[in-house]
């Protein structure tokens, strides 16, 4: 994220969260986020039906 957000390392984590998740909306998931939240998504699914 760096590359896309000179101010990236003085954000809080709360900031960094929406910043994330504004890149990836605006410039078609560039950095990820919305396939690592889906995966993170699933993930957290299987886990609790075992």
């Amino acid at each position: 994220m760096e590359e896309n957000d000179p101010t990236w390392e003085f954000l809080d984590d709360e900031e960094r969260v929406r910043k994330a998740f504004q890149v990836s909306a605006n410039k078609g998931d560039i950095n990820g986020y919305m396939t690592a939240r889906h995966q993170a998504v699933q993930a957290l699914k299987r886990w609790k039906s075992q």
